[in-house]
């Protein structure tokens, strides 16, 4: 066996891949298997079959891919059911001087078949059928074929394949359980391989079979050619999955694993969670979702902090602790010959640490924690291989290759960017050079959008930090540990900055409610005040004059007194669903259409007392309801259906359309329609309208930058960043920038230096997106 392992610490071959993440570091191993060694085939040349080619077509001549029909010797009485081609073509052996009738899977005969004794050219016959008999759902015919059984033998229609299994060491493989599926021949065949790792089949000639070990599907395919006699001798690699598990509602325990190695079925993917003075840390269960369905797989640490899975490949997980989540996103593709080997190291504070904090922390007569736990930062570098000069600018290519959130221009010199959700970096780079500035490991992964104010850089992490951080040198100001979930990006304002946390870690906590907006000194961190709201934010929270306002996933909205922390008032019916925009006496923001489910509605309330004032209705794509919907970066950098004022107009995506609409009769003006641009048809827009030098601006997911006129809703020019994005992009001195969903940093250089305005997520700091 041919086998070449790459993996960190091997001498045989020094080839290391190394991911940024949450873990300190992530390898990857691979091993590759020679699936098939020698394949030797014989053939019985005293006589052959003679070959028949039907053509399945429809009452017009179209041909019929998928089409099932029905073969019967009449000589034989011996019946195969055979699927035509993607051309509609079927090329089958059949016996020299016999007759065949033709018949659809209900039995009514199509045609009858004479196959001369001797063939002196190719035979062919078209078959005619209506769309009533092409049952491409026809059931297989399913057959067990002993394992040992000497009668099994190639004859004039038949073949054999003699397979070897034996596993990564060469050992023979015994008892396990073999199949070979033919579509052509609707057919599926199992066995049991004997004593000797070997079983045999006897296969119908001219089909392809695809061998499945286990629960392991398609292994490797065999062509059986329409050669009667042949025999086809096949050695094949394959690792066994020998594993204790068993599952309780969604959750699969993994109990007991022998070999600690991939299968060929499963990767596998060992994780030591050590704390932050690196010590290993016992009995923290890890868990494992599967991206898109409701499974988990869960696993324990050793005393060495280890915990093993052996999973599925064709599969995305994303890997959790007990209060941190999605710490990395783990893809698997099945890549036949080789097994999947991962490494992930973890920090994190520990269960019991986090529990003994949010029990023994100290609290105000309230119940708002009044301590938080700092977090350390670390000094990194950059590969400048990683940066790459294209023809408008420069793309930055980071690392964990996830999605990347909105950057901030600071102080018009550099451009400030968070390396990926599943990342723990955060770096600046000269945002016309692409030239590195500096770069920091934080303690944790999920950076939001970046907020830059005077001099610092502010964010949170998903799991669960804010951080403040001299913006020129990347010098750590403070941070405090909030909790063990922060989906919110963080506000700044007249030296201030507004955050929300967890007070408790379930939802039997002891105080009334279980979210707490809190309001830090800028400078220092000191805390000067704090209040209650029902849930996290949407997005972010929202300064507007002396007041701060607050749109949860619950769906109400709050409004504070920015400076003393006191409720001026609320909307709690559970109907809002963006982040609001504040002009004038009016607060704009998009609600739940009570009238029509699953739309979406403007409403204008009155600044100080929260009372209705009109409303506009939104064709939606926006998810309902948005925090069941929406992932944790989707919902730091959220801002769906929010409108932009500029110059007394709201700006809004409706549906596939940038609409311009009159605040005060709440009347659509103009519109500008994907589908109507051409080559934009299947496009969507990927946040709400921005403003540069008096232009509205509307991105794309596909990565389009579109120009508009305001007043008349004139398509002026598109910029294409060649990149997919989810998130807002921001403009400044003629540069776009944009984050990425592959995972980079987009420059790009427009050439006109005016086209400028919006250097951060939602406008600015306070992220009230109004401009006059």
């Amino acid at each position: 066996m041919n086998v070449h392992t790459i993996h960190k610490g091997n001498s045989r071959l020094k080839t290391i891949s190394l991911r940024n993440m949450k873990s300190m570091r992530f390898v990857i191993s691979g091993l590759l298997f020679m699936f098939s060694l020698p394949l030797l085939a014989q053939v019985d040349p005293y006589y052959q079959a003679a070959i028949l080619y039907l053509r399945t077509v429809n009452k017009s001549g179209r041909p019929l891919p998928s089409a099932i029909i029905q073969l019967t010797d009449q000589v034989t009485n011996r019946s195969m059911y055979i699927q035509s081609d993607p051309s509609g073509q079927i090329e089958v052996p059949l016996i020299p001087g016999h007759d065949y009738l033709v018949t659809d899977t209900e039995g009514d005969l199509l045609k009858k078949i004479s196959i001369p004794q001797r063939q002196t050219g190719p035979l062919v016959r078209t078959i005619h059928l209506d769309a009533t008999q092409v049952s491409p759902r026809y059931p297989f015919d399913t057959v067990t074929q002993k394992p040992g059984t000497a009668s099994l033998k190639g004859n004039m229609l038949e073949g054999i394949l003699a397979i070897s299994l034996r596993d990564g060491d060469g050992a023979p493989l015994t008892a396990v359980p073999v199949k070979l599926v033919c579509h052509k021949y609707r057919k599926v065949i199992l066995s049991t391989t004997n004593a000797m790792g070997k079983v045999r089949f006897q296969v119908y000639l001219g089909g392809d079979y695809e061998l499945g070990i286990e629960d392991s599907e398609q292994v490797k395919t065999f062509r059986v050619p329409p050669l009667s006699g042949y025999t086809l001798h096949a050695e094949i690699t394959y690792q066994p999955t020998a594993i204790t598990e068993h599952q309780h509602n969604d959750t699969i325990f993994q109990e007991w694993i022998p070999r600690k190695g991939a299968t060929t079925a499963r990767a596998f993917l060992e994780a030591l969670v050590t704390d932050y003075t690196h010590a290993p840390l016992a009995n923290e269960n890890v868990y494992l979702d599967v991206v898109g369905t409701s499974q988990v797989y869960r696993a324990t640490t050793d005393e060495r902090g280890k915990a093993c899975f052996l999973i599925p490949y064709n599969q995305n997980y994303t890997l959790h602790l007990t209060y941190e989540r999605d710490i990395f996103l783990c893809k698997y593709a099945n890549k036949k010959g080789y097994l999947v080997e991962d490494e992930v190291f973890i920090t994190y504070r520990g269960t019991a640490q986090i529990e003994d904090f949010f029990h023994k922390t100290r609290r105000d007569k309230d119940g708002f924690i009044t301590e938080f736990m700092p977090v350390e930062v670390k000094k990194i570098g950059f590969d400048p291989m990683n940066i790459q000069q294209t023809d408008h600018g420069y793309h930055v290519n980071f690392p964990s290759k996830t999605e990347t959130p909105t950057p901030a221009v600071f102080n018009d010199d550099d451009i400030i960017q968070g390396g990926g959700y599943y990342s723990k970096e955060v770096y600046s780079f000269n945002n016309r050079t692409g030239q590195f500035n500096w770069g920091l490991e934080l303690g944790d992964n999920g950076v939001s959008a970046s907020v830059c104010d005077e001099d610092f850089l502010i964010i949170t992490t998903e799991s669960c930090t804010l951080y403040a951080i001299d913006g020129k040198t990347g010098e750590l100001a403070w941070s405090k540990w909030l909790g063990p979930e922060i989906n919110s990006t963080p506000t700044v304002a007249d030296g201030k900055v507004y955050a929300v946390y967890p007070t408790q870690l379930s939802s039997s906590a002891q105080w009334s409610e279980p979210y707490a907006v809190i309001c830090f000194e800028l400078k220092t961190g000191s805390i000067l005040w704090q209040n209650w709201i029902d849930s996290e934010p949407l997005g972010s929270p929202v300064v507007s004059g002396k007041s701060l306002y607050i749109t949860t996933s619950g769906g109400n909205l709050y409004q504070f007194d920015n400076c003393s922390g006191v409720v001026l008032g609320s909307l709690t019916q559970g109907l809002c669903t963006s982040p609001p925009t504040i002009t004038g006496n009016k607060v704009y923001l998009t609600c739940k259409d009570t009238d029509h489910p699953g739309r979406k509605r403007i409403n204008a309330y009155q600044v100080h007392s929260l009372i209705p004032c009109g409303s506009f209705s939104l064709i939606t794509t926006y998810p309902e309801p948005v925090s069941n919907s929406l992932t944790p970066s989707e919902q730091m950098n959220y801002s769906g259906g929010r409108p932009l004022s500029f110059k007394g107009k709201l700006y809004a995506i409706s549906g596939n359309s940038l609409i311009c609409i009159d605040p005060i009769e709440l009347i659509k003006e103009w519109g500008v329609d994907l589908t109507s641009i051409p080559g934009m048809e299947e496009d969507a827009f990927s946040t709400m309208p921005l403003v540069a030098n008096q232009q509205i601006i509307a991105a794309t997911r596909s990565g389009k930058v579109l120009v508009v006129d305001p007043i008349k809703g004139q398509l002026k020019t598109t910029y294409d960043l060649e990149s997919p994005i989810i998130f807002q992009p921001i403009i400044n001195a003629g540069w776009i920038y944009s984050g990425s969903r592959e995972g980079k940093l987009v420059s790009y250089n427009t050439g006109n230096t005016a086209l400028t305005g919006w250097p951060m997520w939602s406008l600015n700091a306070a992220h009230n997106p109004v401009v006059e």
